[in-house]
């Protein structure tokens, strides 16, 4: 912490978050987005839950939560996933995740 580091740390992570949110959002333009934040929540098309959706792009090598993870008892007020913008391995390997989101959410639109 003296040395500076741990700040410099927290601005590397600030500046990837805010490149891989553009990314985000250039796949998704008309989804709400936190530029700054380290995960998006993705609504869902109805009749599409988002354990289903988790569990079908799981089979597909693409790693999301679906909003029933979060709630707390049976209170699900989103339908929608979780994105973790900032835990894919390069931004290469996030692009690739988000086609996937979006051609599922295609697939049951």
């Amino acid at each position: 912490i003296q040395t500076g580091l741990a700040e410099q740390i927290l601005q590397d992570k600030r500046k990837l978050s805010i490149r891989r949110n553009k990314i985000y959002h250039a796949v998704f333009p008309k989804a709400l987005y936190h530029p700054v934040s380290y995960c998006q929540w993705l609504p869902l098309p109805p009749g599409c839950t988002g354990r289903d959706c988790e569990k079908t792009l799981l089979q597909r090598g693409v790693g999301v939560f679906g909003a029933e993870r979060f709630a707390v008892g049976n209170n699900v007020s989103i339908n929608a996933i979780r994105i973790a913008t900032c835990s894919p391995g390069s931004e290469a390997k996030l692009r690739e995740g988000l086609q996937a989101v979006k051609t599922y959410i295609h697939e049951h639109s």
